[in-house]
């Protein structure tokens, strides 16, 4: 009897826990009129905020939403998306009688999660949009298959490191790859003040999964026009404060200017273009910011009366290049007025809804059709998050969040990573900013993407002593430190380790020599390159820079040479040499006095030029010019220059 009541009790306390399997949410949001609420490391007054990822202090605002995973007394405590990165911290729930956090409290049915699942998402997916679901009963769900697996997306996403930008200066989140950083200085793109993302960060915004909550998920809302969620006053609502909170204008017919508000021309592109008019709304403020821009004010000198609000077409690599380029585009589209050129563009996007790219996340992110990467609609990594947010906030402020919204998500083929994440401990940055090795001059010149260098020092030398730095300060290295030189040749290993685990080997050979001791002009000399007063000649017209650095470093592996530019060696080049000492030289071929590298029928112009004192040559130029070397530019040197264009006798170097 003993036994039976045993086992009748183990299969109620199993079929409790199968009926159990559901889940409670405990979902918050920022109470109505209350702004600035402080997120804490405690849960009592005085405690310090969180910080955010630029260490500025973390307050939130209506109507800002997060998930309460415990309390503490007079405080809540939550997880919180904010800028992207994920925090926990403590909010007090009220303050004399005003609460300052509405509480929700939903059950997630264990078989929600399962129908999701069968949808096609996995349990990474599945929970979360379980979540919004239960929490949202108007709102809907599918996935989007990509046809493609995880890696083969962030490969194709990395290819190019002008694909993904970030600006900021939260340097954590910028790639330090070929191209895009080098020594402690990141590139920049689009005009300045924009930056290559890391492969990091890359994969944490890439990945759906981590936006999958209220203020984020409209990245994934189907972008068509809705005329039950889409009117003048919500539009208006969004533009408030905003330089486009009045009237712009159109012309009509007749060609006579017309006033318009903004909300009604933004209005009337959403319903001519089937695109959702408070995306065309934010993805102004995202281009134009609050205040507009040169691309948005039509006052432009050279493109007077031009308008380009979304920013089409306007790359460069200067913020002259961008207003140029893309003012040029409004003129060749004649979009002469607000009206135009947002009509325009509400055109271009519809485009990108009837490709498949019909929500926030795909514009970015061109996982459609057969060929990826191709048809992105901008750079900044960050804008579906961020315009995804301006679009919650617009339908909580106008009572539209309980709309029927569809939602689009991608899944990718394939295993997906466990986790994505912005924080340091997922960093997979293994570069170095400095690396130096005492009396031994690196070759190549160090660069963070290099990670092999040669280097040598005099045949006496015992010991060295490496200096390195990590470019992320929390990553450790390994390597550094006096060593020892048991060898005519030595490698060093210099490891450094990122706080994900990941590691990367920078290599130094150093190697004994009876050169190291050689200086600048002693190397020249040996090379037979003629030197006078720092001016080199000899060199073969038409050959690359490169050969010169080549030549240098083949011979004496312990020097260090940079040309000035690129391309074919031509006069008014630069070389510095060092190796036992530094110097620079101005290189000279002679008969080239324009700097092209080639000897032609301008550079005989500039010599005739020279002698009618009509245009004065001067430093290597003039030295170039003097092609008979006898310390005069003359009849002799131009007759001379004229018969090498000939191929009648070609000048000596």
């Amino acid at each position: 009897m003993l036994k039976y009541v045993k086992c009748l009790v183990i299969c109620m306390f199993l079929a409790c826990l199968s009926v159990n399997a559901d889940t409670t949410y405990v979902r918050g949001n920022i109470a109505p009129d209350t702004k600035n609420v402080a997120v804490r490391v405690c849960a009592k007054t005085d405690c310090a905020y969180v910080k955010s990822d630029t260490n500025g202090n973390i307050s939130i605002s209506y109507p800002e939403q997060f998930e309460i995973i415990g309390e503490e007394g007079e405080f809540y405590k939550i997880k919180l998306q904010y800028t992207g990165f994920w925090y926990e911290g403590y909010i007090l729930k009220e303050k004399n009688g005003k609460a300052f956090v509405e509480k929700q409290e939903y059950t997630v049915p264990d078989s929600l999660v399962e129908e999701y699942k069968n949808m096609g998402f996995d349990i990474t997916y599945a929970e979360k949009i379980a979540k919004l679901k239960i929490s949202h009963s108007n709102w809907d769900f599918e996935p989007f298959m990509v046809n493609a697996t995880w890696d083969e997306v962030i490969r194709g996403e990395s290819k190019y490191i002008d694909t993904n930008l970030v600006d900021g200066s939260n340097t954590s989140l910028r790639s330090t790859e070929d191209g895009a950083y080098d020594n402690g200085v990141w590139k920049e793109f689009s005009g300045g003040g924009w930056y290559a993302a890391s492969k990091q960060t890359i994969k944490y915004y890439v990945d759906p999964r981590n936006f999958l909550n209220d203020g984020h998920v409209f990245m994934f809302e189907k972008l068509n026009f809705d005329v039950n969620t889409q009117t003048e006053e919500v539009l208006q609502s969004l533009l408030n404060g905003t330089f486009m909170s009045g009237s712009g204008f159109y012309y009509d017919e007749n060609n006579e200017k017309k006033d318009i508000t903004y909300a009604k021309t933004f209005m009337d592109s959403g319903i001519k273009n089937d695109v959702s008019a408070l995306s065309l709304v934010s993805k102004v403020i995202q281009e134009q910011g609050v205040n507009g821009s040169a691309l948005s004010s039509g006052d432009d000198e050279e493109f007077p009366g031009y308008y380009n609000f979304f920013n089409v077409n306007a790359n460069g690599k200067t913020t002259a290049d961008v207003i140029h380029n893309g003012l040029a585009y409004a003129k060749k589209k004649g979009w002469n007025s607000p009206y135009a050129s947002i009509i325009g563009g509400g055109e271009l996007l519809n485009n990108y809804n009837k490709y498949g790219q019909n929500t926030l996340y795909l514009q970015k992110f061109d996982f459609v059709g057969s060929t990826f990467y191709t048809n992105q609609y901008q750079q900044n990594i960050r804008d579906p998050y961020s315009t995804a947010y301006r679009t919650y906030k617009t339908y909580v402020k106008n009572n539209l969040l309980e709309s029927n919204f569809k939602f689009i998500i991608p899944v990718f083929q394939g295993t997906m990573p466990a986790y994505t994440s912005l924080s340091a401990d997922y960093n997979e940055d293994t570069t170095l900013s400095m690396l130096e090795v005492t009396g031994c001059n690196l070759m190549p010149s160090f660069t963070s993407s290099a990670y092999e260098y040669t280097c040598s020092v005099d045949k006496t030398t015992e010991k060295v002593t490496v200096s390195a730095v990590a470019t992320t300060t929390d990553n450790t290295v390994e390597g550094t430190g006096e060593i020892e030189l048991t060898a005519d040749t030595t490698d060093i290993l210099i490891t450094v380790t990122s706080k994900s685990g990941d590691k990367g080997t920078y290599k130094v050979t150093v190697r004994k020599t009876d050169d190291v001791n050689l200086t600048p002009d002693e190397i020249i000399a040996k090379l037979q390159i003629n030197n006078n007063n720092s001016y080199l000649s000899g060199f073969n017209v038409g050959d690359e820079a490169s050969s010169i650095n080549e030549l240098i470093r083949g011979s004496y592996p312990s020097a260090r040479s940079e040309v000035s530019k690129d391309g074919k060696i031509a006069t008014g080049m630069n070389l510095k040499l060092a190796n036992n000492g530094e110097a620079t030289y101005t290189i000279v071929i002679y008969g080239d006095n324009n700097g092209d590298g080639e000897i032609d029928i301008i550079d005989l112009l500039k010599v005739q030029k020279n002698l009618l004192k009509v245009g004065k040559l001067e430093g290597a130029y003039l030295k170039a010019s003097d092609v008979n070397k006898d310390g005069e530019v003359d009849i002799v040197d131009l007759l001379k220059i004229q018969k090498h264009i000939l191929n009648v006798n070609k000048i000596e170097q």
